[in-house]
């Protein structure tokens, strides 16, 4: 083999050895690339089919606290009211006026009672989230759980209306619900405070107490309370920031879009 030959061989040779490794590199960057495509895709099917189940699992609570609200109503919000009228009728007879004030008192507890069940049963149905924009919705539940007298609850918005879709709406109800229930039972508490403010197309709503507060990642993990908080926002596509520390309370702040975005 001649000198000429050697050199056109040897050329070949490299052009050849250099075409398969970037052969191989160009492989192995589609092979990479596919396989991240794999993944993003496969996260974001688990990401939704998650949501679908969390969706699911609010509907049918939602459902479920609809019943009760309807129960409420139907049937011990009628018994109540039929009570309530045997007690009007035995006052308005007068046939033991030696009870008229215990039979007035008894009639009195009676109404307040069947007072208090319709705005139970208001609050189990989405009747009480649908007819109202959302102000009005966390406004009513900041002025039922303040009759538990357990402590303060002060409700600030700075307008009078926000209108969020619907599932949004009731998503965003049930969390004040949650975090109210919590703070009265584990946070010691003497104040609640809930401001709700709209800026540009987001809705934004700070829940803070003054209890003795915790450690935020051992209790985001271990309390059912919280879980359902994070659950439930997770379902909104909300912002949201859960902040406590030790003996300095516990503050959550969420932001979602309105209607209007």
């Amino acid at each position: 083999m001649g000198q000429t030959e050697f050199n056109i061989f040897l050329l070949t040779s490299t052009i050849l050895i250099i075409v398969f490794v970037i052969g191989i590199f160009l492989f192995l960057l589609k092979y990479r690339k596919r396989k991240m495509l794999h993944e993003i895709e496969k996260r974001v099917i688990q990401e939704t089919h998650q949501k679908e189940l969390l969706q699911t699992q609010v509907e049918v609570q939602q459902q479920t606290m609809q019943q009760i609200g309807r129960e409420i109503h139907d049937n011990v919000g009628q018994k109540l009211t039929l009570a309530s009228l045997y007690a009007q009728q035995i006052d308005y007879e007068n046939k033991f006026p030696e009870l008229k004030d215990k039979i007035a008192s008894v009639g009195s507890i009676i109404n307040e009672s069947l007072q208090d069940l319709r705005e139970l049963s208001k609050s189990l149905t989405s009747d009480s989230v649908n007819e109202k924009n959302i102000v009005d919705a966390i406004k009513q539940q900041c002025e039922i759980a303040n009759q538990l007298k357990s402590c303060a609850i002060h409700f600030n918005a700075s307008q009078s209306k926000i209108i969020l879709r619907e599932k949004d709406a009731i998503v965003l109800v049930r969390v004040v619900q949650e975090f109210l229930q919590n703070s009265f039972k584990h946070s010691k508490c003497k104040n609640i405070y809930v401001n709700l403010f709209q800026e540009s197309v987001y809705c934004n709503l700070i829940l803070q107490d003054d209890g003795v507060g915790f450690i935020v990642d051992r209790e985001t993990n271990n309390g059912i309370g919280l879980i359902n908080i994070k659950k439930r926002l997770e379902l909104l596509d909300a912002t949201y920031n859960l902040e406590s520390k030790n003996n300095n309370g516990t503050k959550l702040s969420i932001s979602i879009a309105t209607q209007n975005q």
